[in-house]
């Protein structure tokens, strides 16, 4: 059903999603209103509503806005969430990152957008993945995918762990 919704939308306003932008739609699906995911509240597609609140209106178009303005909203959402999880690529891979490949980026990209740059890097309660970063580092993509699949994530999301990570050797 949301997904009609989220097509109409997207003829009417003419609006072309790039890859990265079908790829996180098809893996984390999409909702036009409040939804809870292991226990969290989220909005439109995967966004965490309770680590990244939204603002006052945005809230009031969530709960009594119509369903285009909600689906406008999932969508503009869904633009600052990638481009946060871009600027965490950068962070991380700022000596490389110009000489990376579209989907080299796009699976980073969705990577961070998924777990969080926190847990991509590692942190107290997270290994995180520093032998992949630290072999995209050097540039051994293969080694990287390898790594990224031999971890608590791919074991969790398997389907969607080798869809995304294919992208590191395309």
């Amino acid at each position: 059903m949301y997904k009609k919704i989220l097509r109409r939308f997207l003829i009417e306003n003419d609006i072309e999603l790039t890859d990265l932008e079908k790829s996180l739609i098809k893996h984390e699906g999409f909702k036009p209103k409040y939804y809870f995911c292991k226990k969290i509240k989220h909005f439109g597609i995967g966004r965490n509503a309770e680590a990244n609140k939204l603002s006052n209106k945005q809230n009031m178009i969530v709960c009594l806005g119509s369903t285009q303005q909600r689906v406008g909203l999932a969508l503009k959402l869904l633009e600052e969430d990638i481009r946060t999880a871009c600027n965490g690529v950068y962070r991380v891979f700022k000596d490389q990152f110009a000489t990376f490949t579209r989907a080299q980026d796009n699976a980073l990209i969705e990577m961070i957008f998924q777990m969080g740059i926190g847990s991509f890097k590692g942190n107290s309660k997270k290994k995180g993945f520093k032998k992949t970063i630290d072999f995209i580092k050097f540039g051994l993509w293969e080694n990287a995918r390898v790594e990224a699949l031999d971890s608590e994530w791919a074991r969790k999301f398997p389907k969607r762990a080798n869809e995304v990570v294919a992208g590191f050797i395309l």
